[in-house]
């Protein structure tokens, strides 16, 4: 857009003020005026002749970023039968019909988003549904599968062995390890990573995204799949890279170059199937005395920083769940700080569900910024027979209250309806610890300007100030309560100025 234009009225919410504004101006892809009265606005519009376009009784708000996504991943998956919500009596039903539709393009016949503590699944289950061709039921936060019989004969006739340690042959549960193995042998449809990232930014710009951080790019054609697209000029999202092979950041320079730079490197300090695994220390150990997966030591993590730093790039991601890979990730911070060589590493660490005050307190110290999943909130109660200290569990008030500007939501490209949903739980969570602002203006920050500053690009995105990138989202009215979140609609997501989604059955999201 190179022609100035002012929008105005409705409720515009910004990331930058505690009260809303009452218009602002776009022109050349940036944010040129912002106005918080009337008065001012009006006499600005008149006296340059603009064009202006009245909100209603619409929502406005700086384009989300959804800091945790694995959007490559969870692409291939959209066109499956979908389990989630599904009660547990109907998941005959969603099987049948899953069992009638036949194999994706894997030869899988396959289910996704199904929940463990709410339906219940073994193999016996699956194979009184199909007993001739391979079938998997995938978790909800794809860290595990059930399998039917032939499916289980079908993985280890491929080379499942070196991975059979993560495999429950009689319940038919693929794990850990071995359901990355699965993954990357039967790549579900779309059958190439560029139709996956184009597949989940539509889910996301439907929810209001308009920056997403791909925290899972494990392989070359991925970087390959956004290099083409962004030089294409077909990705519609500003996509920040997380890659998870230290291999993969000798092509830091050339995609930065093609605008979809490489942040730096994702570690998993534990290898958690959710809370039901995490890297627990003794203290906390599980009632039968297991204390999970931890996968790095404190010097590994302090390695793998020092190969981002000899690699050009600045930000090091970890997979934090259970209170020994929390604990290790901040042993590791200290020695990151404490070395020449990557003391200005930006640390930032996923999920941090089971944190104390003390561990709050070390991450203020060691600048480690938390990424959390406001929706695993419910694991508090979920899990509450198995977990040690069920009120540590996804302490974000405390974190904000801790760590200010250095908290940030992300989806895990889990939550129902994106960061909706991630809005909704931090808002209306289970528990009051859980609680991170009373309403959609005070989180904010949360989905957009911190989100900004944790990848040092404040100064580009995420408010609606003068000079910054025209990101916007327009929605069908300003949630009030818990159901609006579950209703509220997103008619338009603007980027740079440029209109990228329009709901397709909404009218013109603003009025002349």
């Amino acid at each position: 857009m190179t022609q100035e234009i002012g929008i105005h009225g409705g409720i515009i919410l910004n990331s930058s003020v505690p009260q809303g504004i009452y218009g602002f101006t776009v022109s050349n892809g940036k944010f040129t005026q912002v106005f918080t009265d009337e008065f001012a606005f009006k006499k600005y519009v008149e006296r340059k002749g603009l064009k202006t376009f009245n909100l209603g009784s619409r929502c406005l708000t700086p384009g989300l970023v959804d800091s945790h996504t694995l959007a490559s991943l969870y692409g291939r998956f959209n066109g499956l039968p979908n389990a989630a919500g599904m009660e547990s009596g109907l998941m005959p039903m969603l099987l049948k019909k899953a069992v009638e539709a036949g194999p994706s393009n894997n030869g899988w016949i396959q289910i996704k988003n199904w929940s463990a503590s709410t339906q219940p699944l073994t193999k016996a289950d699956l194979d009184a549904m199909e007993a001739t061709r391979p079938m998997a039921v995938l978790s909800a936060s794809l860290h595990g599968a059930v399998l039917n019989s032939e499916g289980l004969k079908k993985i280890f006739a491929d080379g499942a062995d070196k991975v059979k340690d993560h495999i429950d042959q009689t319940t038919g549960m693929v794990k850990a390890k071995a359901f990355e193995w699965w993954l990357h042998m039967y790549r579900p449809a779309p059958a190439t990573y560029a139709d996956a990232i184009l597949a989940y930014e539509d889910e996301l710009l439907s929810y209001g995204v308009t920056t997403a951080h791909d925290l899972l790019v494990q392989h070359p054609e991925q970087l390959e799949a956004y290099r083409r697209l962004a030089q294409d000029d077909k990705l519609r999202l500003r996509w920040r890279l997380y890659v998870t092979d230290v291999a993969l950041m000798k092509d830091a320079k050339a995609m930065e170059a093609a605008g979809v730079p490489i942040m730096g490197m994702k570690v998993f300090i534990d290898g958690a199937y959710g809370m039901r695994t995490a890297a627990q220390d003794r203290e906390h150990a599980y009632p039968d005395g297991s204390t999970g997966m931890l996968l790095m030591t404190p010097q590994e993590v302090l390695n793998a920083a020092r190969q981002v730093y000899e690699h050009g790039c600045r930000h090091l991601a970890a997979h934090c769940i259970g209170f020994m890979a929390c604990h290790t990730y901040i042993e590791a911070a200290k020695l990151v700080r404490e070395s020449i060589f990557t003391n200005d590493i930006k640390l930032r660490a996923q999920h941090f569900e089971t944190a104390n005050e003390r561990m709050m307190h070390e991450c203020h110290k060691y600048g480690i910024h938390l990424s959390m999943n406001a929706h695993f909130s419910d694991d508090a109660l979920t899990y509450k027979d198995i977990i040690p200290v069920p009120e540590h569990i996804n302490p974000l008030s405390l974190a904000s209250t801790r760590l200010g500007d250095k908290v940030v939501l992300g989806s895990d490209s889990m939550a129902m309806r994106g960061m909706l949903g991630e809005a909704k739980y931090a808002i209306y969570p289970p528990l009051p610890h859980q609680k991170l602002g009373d309403n959609l203006n005070q989180i904010l920050p949360n989905m957009t300007r911190n989100a900004a500053k944790l990848t040092n690009e404040a100064k580009l995105y995420g408010t609606i100030s003068p000079g910054l990138a025209a990101d916007f989202t327009i929605f069908d009215k300003m949630p009030r309560n818990a159901a609006d979140f579950d209703s509220m609609q997103v008619l338009q997501v603007w980027r740079d100025g440029k209109q990228v989604y329009s709901q397709p059955q909404a009218a013109a999201a603003a009025n002349g």
